[in-house]
């Protein structure tokens, strides 16, 4: 009987053994798979925030040209603040794409309500400071 215990209890532990290594390679295996995803991932980040950007100073561009043209409003934005709001519209699509146009053209009010917001706080900040001279009356 000690006989068969002994052969018993080393089958079972080789069994064991080659159980642990299994579980070994396919962790490793895993791993390796992880590391690949993670790679992928940090590539088409980079890929996309590049893209982006090239799209942003292309458009930059383009808005520009237009300007040689198109005279704006004096009351209205002036151009890099207009470049920037249009700017701000198109990284909320990116963001929000599931968005209707009714959704996307609610929140491209509620970006232009707080930007006067913010807008006036500069410039309360911005006089209360003597770093400049109302120039007139603010309006959003």
């Amino acid at each position: 009987m000690e006989t068969f215990l002994a052969v018993a209890g080393t089958v079972l532990s080789v069994i064991a053994i080659v159980v642990g290594v299994g579980g070994i390679w396919r962790s490793e295996q895993l791993f390796r798979t992880l590391d690949n995803n993670l790679t992928r991932l940090i590539e088409d980040l980079k890929k996309n925030a590049l893209q982006e950007a090239t799209t942003v100073a292309g458009s930059y561009a383009a808005f520009t040209r237009a300007l040689q043209f198109v005279e704006l409003d004096a009351m209205e934005l002036q151009k890099d603040a207009a470049f920037a709001l249009l700017t701000q519209f198109r990284l909320q699509q990116l963001l929000h794409p599931e968005y209707t146009p009714a959704q996307h053209a609610e929140l491209r009010k509620l970006d232009r309500a707080n930007l006067g917001k913010a807008a006036r706080g500069y410039v309360e900040m911005l006089l209360k400071s003597g770093m400049g001279k109302q120039k007139h009356e603010f309006r959003e």
